[in-house]
């Protein structure tokens, strides 16, 4: 990498689109990382991870609003994005102040103002999708890669604070008697920090995003927005398709259908499927595997970000459909140890916990790497830009949903899976 190619780009900016990035998914990550906290805590139990994934496919309503107001909003954009981030930076500091309490409803008690915060989080990180993306369409492309970078670490650094946390030590079985029966059940180490500490640390994370995206709405960064003129003029988004014509990457009606279709399957499988089933693919591989799957697949997410930052020019459609498939190979192993689990292949060897570190970290990789393709494929060859990432955002959320409703009837109403007992 040549110095003319920083010398082309500010950094500082580049900092604050990843630091805007990060606010993307932050917040549902880090509770999903508390999840083994929580179900000990709150009334939930274990059907607590149920309520989160309703509530996160309850908040698809703010994509779903915006792209139906979307040309109205376009020229409040700025305010729009602002007000995402308040919402996500207020509810951080209840969360952590109010996490605990509940409600008596009926004869059950429920966590609910941690259900109705969780709500306004996910509604932020759901919309982001939609609206983010657009955005980064003012600025210079070179920008865009940064962006991805930042959704990437919107995961890896909630998955490192929650290991620094302790959570996900070596259970101890302990044995009780219930009317005459014995029963084990496991006993988890308390955490070196609690969530209210997590969830302050999330709400210092939003407070940066949200000033960062201050500073790139001001005119400090003026200099680094896109020079190319709109093809024609705002509001006929319906009279101008996105095809493009330039010969490096021509986009056609049927590339565009099928990039939109990989970008919808890509999200299904990391946002909806794979996270739900990672515990059950994982944890009868024990305590040491289970955590560096999840730390070492969270890292792969930025660094494969960050090499389609670097690797731009190789960019070409016969490459990301082979990395699909090459996560979806990935993503085939994972899923078979999940349906298998408690008894998933070479469950007792070192060889099958290799196997099962080595198969996430690589799909988590592949399928980042493939998905900052596709949207800089939309952002540079695509007649109008800010439309086309629009899509990509909308087809982002159809899939994040789809394969989340999907896991989750899977999970609850079928026998399919089966949970890890440690002390069976």
């Amino acid at each position: 990498m040549s110095r003319t190619y920083f010398r082309e780009r500010r950094l500082i900016v580049d900092l604050f689109v990843i630091a805007l990035g990060i606010s993307c998914w932050v917040s549902i990550n880090g509770l999903w990382m508390q999840t083994p906290i929580l179900t000990t805590q709150l009334p939930e139990k274990w059907n607590l991870a149920s309520y989160i994934v309703i509530i996160t496919q309850m908040a698809n309503i703010g994509p779903i609003a915006f792209g139906l107001f979307r040309k109205k909003l376009k020229s409040y954009e700025g305010i729009v994005i602002h007000l995402t981030l308040a919402i996500g930076v207020f509810s951080s500091i209840l969360l952590a102040k109010f996490w605990k309490n509940t409600v008596v409803i009926g004869t059950k008690e429920h966590s609910l103002p941690f259900l109705v915060l969780t709500g306004f989080l996910a509604l932020v990180d759901c919309t982001s999708s939609v609206l983010y993306l657009p955005y980064m369409a003012n600025f210079k492309s070179k920008y865009l890669m940064s962006f991805f970078v930042g959704e990437g670490l919107s995961g890896l650094i909630p998955s490192i604070v929650s290991l620094f946390q302790g959570v996900g030590g070596n259970p101890t079985c302990e044995t009780t008697t219930i009317n005459g029966t014995i029963h084990q059940h496991a006993v988890y180490p308390e955490p070196k920090f609690s969530v209210t500490i997590f969830c302050v640390f999330l709400t210092i994370i939003m407070i940066f995003s949200w000033v960062s995206f201050t500073i790139l709405n001001s005119s400090f960064c003026h200099s680094e927005l896109s020079r190319e003129k709109p093809m024609n003029k705002e509001g006929d988004d319906n009279e101008l398709p996105i095809m493009g014509t330039r010969e490096a990457f021509k986009l056609t009606r049927n590339r565009i259908r099928y990039l939109l279709f990989l970008q919808a399957l890509i999200s299904a499988l990391t946002n909806g499927v794979l996270p739900s089933l990672q515990s059950y693919s994982c944890a009868p591989y024990g305590t040491l595997a289970y955590n560096l799957a999840v730390k070492l697949a969270g890292l792969a997410n930025p660094i494969c970000a960050f090499l389609a930052f670097f690797w731009k020019s190789k960019i070409n459609l016969k490459m990301i459909t082979l990395l699909t498939c090459l996560g979806l190979c990935f993503s085939s192993y994972t899923a078979v140890t999940a349906v298998l689990s408690p008894s998933p292949p070479f469950v007792s060897s070192p060889f099958g916990s290799f196997l099962l570190i080595i198969s996430w970290i690589s799909l988590t990789g592949t399928f980042s790497y493939t998905k900052s393709c596709i949207a800089s494929v939309f952002r540079d060859f695509s007649k109008r830009g800010q439309l086309a990432l629009f899509w990509v955002g909308v087809f982002t959320q159809t899939g994040s949903a789809i394969g989340a409703i999907l896991t989750f009837t899977l999970l609850n109403y079928t026998h399919i899976f089966k949970s890890y007992n440690p002390c069976s």
